[in-house]
């Protein structure tokens, strides 16, 4: 969450650079608003390319271009687009965290030494 936070003020002087995406949606609009709201699950999402995955910082760069190439496959209508993008990157992060969470769970499990049959409890 921090990280996503750094992340949108980092972001935030393209919301004045004219002909950036940014400026053209407005700081203190919905649409705005949604796009710091998709910051912390998508670097949840760059969090997992880079430590579970192993990538690097290189598995984090093509996540955030493959977010960005997002722009042109999906329609913008309205705003719409935005929303869709969103939702999809919120329900990634949280299928990553889910698939991430299980592993962490199993690799425990098998950590963990087996009870001995018979012993006291």
């Amino acid at each position: 969450m921090l990280l996503g936070a750094a992340w949108a003020v980092w972001h935030l002087p393209l919301f004045f650079l004219t002909g950036t995406g940014q400026h053209e949606t407005g700081l203190l609009t919905w649409e705005g608003a949604l796009f710091f709201g998709t910051l912390p699950p998508l670097t949840y999402i760059m969090l997992f390319a880079y430590e579970h995955l192993a990538g690097g910082v290189w598995s984090a760069v093509l996540v955030h271009a493959a977010w960005n190439a997002t722009d042109a496959l999906v329609p913008e209508v309205g705003g719409t687009g935005q929303l869709l993008r969103s939702a999809f990157t919120l329900a990634l992060a949280v299928a990553v965290g889910v698939y991430w969470y299980a592993r962490r769970r199993n690799a425990s499990a098998e950590a963990s030494p087996a009870p001995v049959a018979g012993a006291a409890t």
